[in-house]
C-alpha cells in the first residue's frame, strides 16, 4: 500500500460561495506503510534527487516539516521559515548560499506576494516557487509574467514537488532563469 503525502489545516471556502477560511486540528492515526512500500516510493523519485539549499516559506508547520523531510530525504538541504518577514531575512543573510526558495501565497505578517518583491531585489537571481492551495490561475495572476520559477498546488505529491524544484534549480544553475 502507497501513501500519496498531503496535508493542510486551511481550505479556501470560495468554491461554495463563502469568502473566509475554515480552520481546522486534527489528529488521525494513519497506517504505517510496510518498509517494501516505503522503499518503492523511494526507488521512484531516486531520479528526482538534487542538491542545494532550499528556503521553504509557510505558516503551517505541518506543510514546513513534511515538505521539507521530502525534500531532504532527497538530497536538498533545508532552511524554513513561518512568514515572509523571516523569509526576507533569511534571505538577506544567506542569498549566496540558497539555491530556490518554495513560497507560500498567503501568510501573517508579510504574504507570498509582498515576500517576493523583496526577495527579488534583494537576489533577483533566486528562483522562487510559489506553493498555495489558492486557484492557480488567481495565485499566478498576482505576479509579474515569468517572475515565478514554478508553481505547486496543495495538495501537491511527491514527484511533482520533486520534478519542479529540480527543474526550477537546474533551469537557474544553467542561467536560463
Amino acid at each position: 500500500m502507497a501513501f500519496e503525502l498531503f496535508c493542510t489545516t486551511r481550505f479556501p471556502m470560495s468554491a461554495t460561495g463563502l469568502t473566509a477560511f475554515q480552520s481546522a486540528d486534527f489528529l488521525a492515526p494513519l497506517p504505517v506503510p510496510p518498509p517494501s512500500a516505503l522503499a518503492a516510493l523511494t526507488s521512484n523519485t531516486q531520479a528526482l534527487n538534487g542538491t542545494g539549499l532550499v528556503l521553504i516559506v509557510d505558516d503551517e508547520e505541518l506543510v514546513l516539516r513534511l515538505t521539507g523531510i521530502i525534500l531532504v530525504g532527497h538530497g536538498y538541504q533545508v532552511l524554513t521559515a513561518l512568514d515572509g518577514k523571516i523569509a526576507v531575512q533569511i534571505v538577506q543573510e544567506r542569498r549566496h548560499e540558497l539555491a530556490l526558495v518554495i513560497l507560500d501565497l498567503i501568510m501573517p505578517v508579510m504574504g507570498g506576494v509582498e515576500a517576493f518583491a523583496a526577495i527579488a531585489a534583494i537576489a533577483p537571481e533566486l528562483p522562487v516557487i510559489l506553493m498555495t492551495g489558492y486557484d492557480p490561475v488567481d495565485a499566478v495572476g498576482r505576479f509579474d509574467k515569468d517572475a515565478l520559477a514554478g508553481f505547486i498546488q496543495k495538495p501537491g505529491s511527491v514527484p511533482v514537488l520533486l520534478q519542479t524544484v529540480k527543474a526550477a534549480i537546474q533551469r537557474d544553475r544553467r542561467g536560463l532563469n
